[in-house]
């Protein structure tokens, strides 16, 4: 498959071209534009004097122009180096420049010249220069396969592209084919037989694209980064061609849920409007095995704000952090077991700490406490003080050395709140962490210009995949579980109501005050990370579910459908036990429970039973704080008897 032309470097003109030799172009292409814009192009030097007559008499009778007199060299010159003004002045720079170029170049080197700069329309904001990239526009073909019909309907339009266009004005498109193919039989370059079967031709044109990606601040995040890693390579030179990971189709999905969604929640929520300062959105998309960038929207509006807030934002992720805290808490440690399992029961209560700034009190969003939770639920609910638990019991440093692990280069600073995401991260970095958990454990280095070719094809930049274990994936797969639940059960699942019914794993994250909204998430396929606020901090007063979800479940569906794509793997290296969740151990016939994904001989080894107090579970809250011994009444031989029964069937 062909790249797609999304863009250019330098240039506020992207273009499509893709340059052809001469000698590769089918005889009747070259014949027809000979016919049609210079008859005369072998025998001139640049200035064809009977066709400026012919012209000036035609204009004169017509009392206006209604013909030009500029050979195919003139239109070379005014294409490459002049301006489309009609002055005195610049139609005698144009017959200078075309003597001066007559007498450098041969009249093939001219022609082929002219074939590669010819404007033949527009793709979006992609403009399409030359006869190969016009061919592939229009038939889906490069220019050497052009049949003698499309040959003629390519030429025709270059009197006008957009009124002759065979996707617009189909009727102009064949009357001008037709026109042209009558000139080619006229100067016996086809005879009247071919004329006559090529009119009869339908036009044959591709279905039109759709609008064309416009991945303005991923361009000028690219921009930046070759500037500095390629002084020697001007960007400006049309040759240079640098190959990006960048789906068009997911970019258009990308640019179409921030446009819309950004529509809609001040549509939703008038008072966003009345900010004074826009609301803004960013959404950007890797491919996890790769680490190319799919899809890159940095902000809500280019026209009205280009700054970056993909890789140059840095606001704190609230709960889209917890999950590099959970991957913190499940890993083993040095002594080869983890500090928590899922099943792990925590205390949701009042919590104070002290720290050199004050006393930290941690609280929800809804500024209520539910009693003892499991880190699965905490998760699945996004509740606060049990994570904040967690970060105490494993320490702030973990937590810092986990995500740098998972590709937080920002620095952050190992403190309580750390555990509920007060740093400060970019939402390009939240998704390459995201990645990793995507990928079982490897880390991904993000990849924005996969290799760059100059003129003769090359390369002056690779950038190869670069995958890093870091940790078991048995690990992650623990957090991949947690995730995909928070989404069929947790704070995630407005994603469901959007009518998204495929495998999916994503996080909600909502800073202090509600200035930040997130949502994370992935599939096997693609990671995309989803920021919603205000540049200067001023409170959204929505959720993550609320402003964030809505984008990434439209961008979602608009890329992988309403079912999705693949299914996430069963994970490996896990054992699964049934686990009470009032209790945190086994379940049996006197306290029912659920599946629990466990790390090989992490599972709680006793059983529920009646009389079990589920205070008397908790994990510890401090480094080396050991668990309260849990205390149980006597039981019965009936009770041990069926305990001994259900542990000996599982």
């Amino acid at each position: 498959m062909e790249p797609e032309t999304i863009g250019a470097l330098a240039d506020d003109a992207p273009v499509d071209r893709v340059l052809v030799h001469l000698g590769d172009l089918p005889q009747h292409l070259v014949d027809a534009v000979l016919v049609v814009e210079d008859r005369r192009f072998r025998d001139h030097h640049g200035l064809d004097l009977f066709r400026l007559a012919g012209a000036l008499v035609a204009n004169l009778r017509a009392g206006g122009v209604r013909e030009g007199g500029s050979t195919i060299t003139q239109q070379l010159v005014k294409n490459v180096f002049l301006s489309h003004e009609r002055t005195v002045l610049r139609k005698l720079r144009e017959a200078w420049l075309a003597l001066r170029v007559e007498r450098a170049h041969t009249k093939d080197e001219i022609l082929e010249a002219y074939l590669n700069t010819i404007y033949l329309g527009q793709r979006g904001s992609v403009s399409v220069i030359g006869v190969d990239a016009a061919a592939r526009h229009y038939f889906g073909h490069s220019a050497s396969s052009l049949d003698l019909a499309e040959s003629a309907l390519l030429v025709g339009m270059i009197r006008g592209p957009g009124f002759y266009s065979p996707w617009t004005h189909p009727d102009n498109a064949r009357e001008r084919r037709n026109q042209v193919l009558a000139m080619m039989a006229e100067e016996k370059v086809i005879s009247d037989k071919q004329a006559a079967a090529a009119a009869k031709r339908p036009l044959g044109n591709v279905p039109k694209p759709p609008a064309s990606a416009r991945p303005r601040w991923f361009l000028a995040r690219l921009e930046r980064e070759l500037a500095g890693e390629l002084p020697g390579v001007d960007l400006r030179e049309d040759r240079v061609a640098v190959f990006t990971g960048i789906d068009a189709e997911l970019q258009i999905a990308a640019e179409s849920a921030v446009r819309t969604g950004v529509k809609e929640l001040e549509a939703g929520y008038p008072r966003l409007r009345e900010r004074g300062t826009p609301l803004q959105a960013a959404l950007v998309a890797i491919e996890p095995a790769s680490g190319a960038i799919l899809a890159y929207v940095g902000g809500s509006r280019w026209s009205e704000n280009q700054f970056d807030h993909i890789a140059q934002a840095r606001r704190q992720p609230g709960s889209a952090f917890k999950p590099i805290v959970l991957l913190a808490a499940l890993a083993r440690t040095s002594d080869g077991q983890p500090a928590f399992t899922l099943a792990s029961l925590l205390r949701d209560e009042p919590l104070e700490v002290e720290t050199p700034q004050g006393v930290w009190r941690p609280e929800d969003y809804e500024k209520e406490f539910r009693g003892p939770i499991t880190l699965r639920r905490a998760l699945e609910n996004s509740v606060n003080v049990p994570f904040a638990r967690v970060g105490l019991a494993i320490g702030p440093e973990a937590i810092v050395n986990v995500a740098h692990r998972m590709g937080i280069e920002s620095p952050l600073d190992p403190v309580p709140s750390l555990a509920l995401g007060a740093g400060e991260v970019s939402p390009l970095e939240l998704a390459r962490a995201y990645a990793l958990l995507a990928n079982g454990g490897e880390r991904v280095a993000v990849r924005d210009a996969i290799h760059v070719t100059d003129a003769d094809g090359h390369v002056l930049r690779e950038q190869p995949p670069e995958r890093v274990r870091e940790f078991d994936p048995a690990e992650t797969a623990l957090v991949t579980t947690a995730l995909e639940r928070a989404v069929n059960h947790g704070t995630g699942y407005p994603l469901r109501d959007l009518g998204y019914r495929g495998p999916i794993a994503g996080k909600t994250g909502t800073t202090n005050d509600a200035r930040d909204a997130w949502f994370v998430g992935f599939t096997p396929e693609l990671v995309a990370a989803v920021w919603v606020g205000f540049d200067d901090g001023t409170p959204l007063g929505l959720t993550g579910a609320q402003a964030a979800v809505p984008i990434f479940g439209r961008f979602l569906i608009g890329a992988l459908g309403v079912d999705g794509g693949e299914e996430f793997a069963e994970p490996t290296g896990l054992e699964r036990v049934a686990i009470n969740e009032s209790t945190g151990l086994r379940a049996s016939f006197f306290c029912w429970g659920e599946d629990e994904w466990f790390l090989p001989g992490t599972a709680p080894s006793e059983t529920c039973g009646p009389g079990w107090e589920r205070a008397d579970r908790f994990e510890p809250e401090q480094p080396g704080e050991e668990p309260p011994v849990a205390h149980r009444p006597p039981r019965d031989p009936v009770v041990r008897f069926f305990e001994k029964l259900f542990r000996v069937r599982r």
